[in-house]
């Protein structure tokens, strides 16, 4: 079923607030970690499955596939850092939290300012592409299911200081997911005709697995940096196949 991640992340943000407000709290730091840790143990086999079962051609074929894969990441997290892209995703986090922490501070939770948090955080992070893209091309909708996970848990947050002034939040989530999906939709005919979905899809692993790494915080990896590879793959990827065939 198209759509079925986005409508999963949807339902997962109203859980949230539903439950925040049937239990009156948020999960404890440690219960938090403990959901996080298993998160992130799932994201890593999701995106190592995704990569491994996505490469084929034998053994030059695979070693080729990977070599395109390494080669795009290194040249994406270039072309992100020159672009600027993990230092404008970061801004617009610190704007986030800044409206969160002056919510608290002066006790008054805003309208405008909650819509804004919750469109910032549940909309711009590296995992709605990847989630879009894995759905709208082959309709995997695990990576949306990781995301609906995180935010099932930040939603809690939100109305704890916004109140339902959040709900609103679901449709702009509904809306730019969905377009996105129903984009590489389209895309996905065309890229399958000339074999380029596959390389995306295993580059797509690997950022899933940067991920994976972030969300238990053992490195902060710029994985806003790495997402133009996901256009440099598939480049690479016909441009070898017209050099050598």
């Amino acid at each position: 079923m198209i759509l079925l991640g986005t409508l999963m992340n949807a339902v997962g943000i109203l859980g949230g607030i539903a439950v925040f407000f049937v239990w009156r709290k948020t999960p404890s730091a440690t219960t938090q970690d403990t959901w996080r840790t298993g998160l992130a143990m799932v994201t890593l086999l999701a995106g190592l499955h995704l990569f491994w079962t996505h490469l084929g051609g034998g053994f030059w074929g695979v070693t080729r596939q990977t070599l395109i894969v390494m080669v795009s990441l290194s040249l994406g997290s270039l072309t992100g850092y020159l672009l600027g892209l993990q230092k404008g995703s970061n801004r617009l986090g610190s704007y986030a939290t800044h409206l969160m922490e002056e919510a608290v501070r002066t006790g008054r939770a805003r309208f405008q300012d909650g819509f804004l948090t919750a469109v910032i955080l549940f909309c711009v992070a590296p995992i709605s592409l990847l989630g879009a893209l894995q759905e709208g091309l082959i309709g995997d909708w695990r990576s949306f299911a990781v995301k609906t996970c995180v935010d099932t848990l930040g939603a809690m947050s939100f109305a704890g200081i916004f109140g339902l002034r959040v709900l609103v939040v679901l449709v702009p989530v509904v809306a730019w997911h969905g377009s996105l999906t129903l984009g590489f939709r389209l895309l996905a005919p065309w890229l399958n005709q000339h074999g380029l979905v596959p390389i995306i899809l295993a580059t797509s692993g690997m950022l899933l697995c940067a991920l994976a790494l972030q969300i238990i915080q053992i490195r902060r990896i710029r994985v806003t940096d790495y997402l133009p590879c996901l256009v440099i793959a598939p480049a690479l990827t016909a441009l070898s196949s017209w050099l050598f065939r």
